[in-house]
């Protein structure tokens, strides 16, 4: 349980930080976003997590958020309320592609289906069969509540390993520094030159070895993309990474 709620936290910050286009390292997370064990049932735990608002003060009497703006209040409550939708979006053995609309930034859509998957239960655990997740304000239009599964995490795994050529928008070359790695799900971000507001990069298992090697290096990536709105690049299937600049020094690196 202790592995399943840090589990929680952590995702639901990586979601907000996809939202708000922030680097996570500028963000002091408060121990309100902790969850909480909210109830017991038979063969079910029940656990609440509650998102403070700027100006809310701690018991200590100090503001819980000191410094962080209505922005990035708003972007961590659409993250608490967002995961919830994932498993609603899962018929017929697949992602509807109603998803598209629901998160109309790629780069956002990948970050919650990555931190649905994580949190569904795996075929190795053999304590959690189900993970309801809730939150205010549901989209009844996606109809009811569905839980994250075994079955759920595997069909979540082909989904954002499978490439859906009608989303994809072109192909290019993109610069950028290597801020952010994610081993276990093969993703890392750029930022700075071309990808200022932050760009998700899909890398290919060859780089396995390689990536850990590029975090805080200037680099190029050349593939496929897919945009938001407003037509700018945010998620990008990588083809060829190239280093442009080694690493001025090695940044933390979390491994999952």
């Amino acid at each position: 349980m202790t592995t399943v709620f840090g589990r929680l936290r952590a995702e639901i910050q990586k979601v907000a930080k996809a939202i708000a286009g922030m680097e996570e390292k500028k963000v002091r997370w408060p121990a309100d976003l902790d969850p909480q064990l909210a109830g017991l049932t038979y063969g079910s735990l029940v656990v609440g997590m509650r998102v403070p608002q700027p100006g809310d003060v701690g018991a200590d009497g100090q503001a819980v958020l000191p410094g962080v703006s209505d922005d990035l209040y708003r972007a961590v409550q659409t993250a608490v309320q967002s995961l919830p939708a994932i498993p609603r979006l899962i018929q017929n053995d697949q992602v509807s592609d109603a998803i598209d609309d629901l998160f109309p930034d790629p780069a956002v859509r990948d970050t919650v289906m990555v931190a649905a998957r994580r949190l569904a239960p795996s075929a190795r655990n053999k304590a959690i069969d189900e993970l309801f997740l809730s939150g205010p304000h549901p989209d009844e239009d996606l109809g009811p509540a569905k839980p994250l599964t075994k079955q759920s995490r595997q069909i979540l795994g082909r989904s954002l390993n499978t490439p859906n050529s009608r989303r994809l928008k072109g192909h290019g070359d993109f610069e950028g520094v290597v801020r952010e790695v994610d081993l276990d799900a093969r993703r890392f971000e750029i930022r700075g030159r071309g990808a200022s507001s932050g760009m998700r990069c899909i890398y290919e298992p060859i780089y396995d070895g390689k990536i850990i090697a590029m975090l805080n290096a200037a680099v190029r990536v050349n593939g496929s993309y897919e945009a938001a709105a407003d037509e700018q690049p945010r998620l990008v299937r990588v083809e060829q990474i190239t280093v442009t600049r080694a690493p001025d020094q090695q940044l933390e690196l979390g491994v999952e």
